[in-house]
């Protein structure tokens, strides 16, 4: 289940109202339930050091719009996983699969301790269809590219 968090990265002071409201939704998923609180449209670098604060089993991060992510990789709450949102929702440009783990190579030991989902940083709804479906493909070439390239398990 992925709950969506565009506001998070502009207002920061609202961490514990997003944190309650997000432990809300993802208690009524369950407990064996993937949750991804997904925050977009920006960074989470003010709340580097709250960052367990945030509930889920994963942390979307955005990391075409939110260059202040990157930094924090190595300092994210242990046993989190992560959704890293790689491919930009907002253009039709593709982004392929090899530009992409290029830009996430110099954190391959970082993310290869987590569990790790890649994709676009948030709906893919406001492009064309055809955009959407290849940013999506390009998403699956990535992930087939880290399984057989840094050995990571399913």
């Amino acid at each position: 289940m992925q709950l969506d968090e565009p506001m998070l990265c502009r207002h920061p002071e609202d961490l514990a109202l997003v944190a309650e409201t997000a432990a809300i939704v993802f208690e009524a998923a369950g407990p064996k339930t993937t949750t991804i609180l997904s925050t977009y449209f920006g960074d989470l670098a003010p709340l580097a050091a709250d960052l367990a604060k945030l509930p889920g089993t994963h942390l979307g991060l955005d990391m075409v719009h939110g260059s202040g992510n990157w930094p924090l990789l190595p300092n994210l709450p242990e046993g989190r996983g992560l959704h890293l949102g790689l491919f930009d929702a907002r253009t039709t440009r593709i982004e392929s699969s090899a530009e992409i783990a290029e830009r996430i190579a110099p954190y391959r030991e970082i993310l290869m301790a987590r569990d790790v989902m890649v994709g676009p940083q948030c709906g893919l709804e406001l492009i064309p269809r055809y955009a959407a479906f290849d940013k999506l493909l390009q998403a699956r070439y990535l992930r087939e590219t880290l399984q057989k390239v840094w050995r990571w398990r399913s």
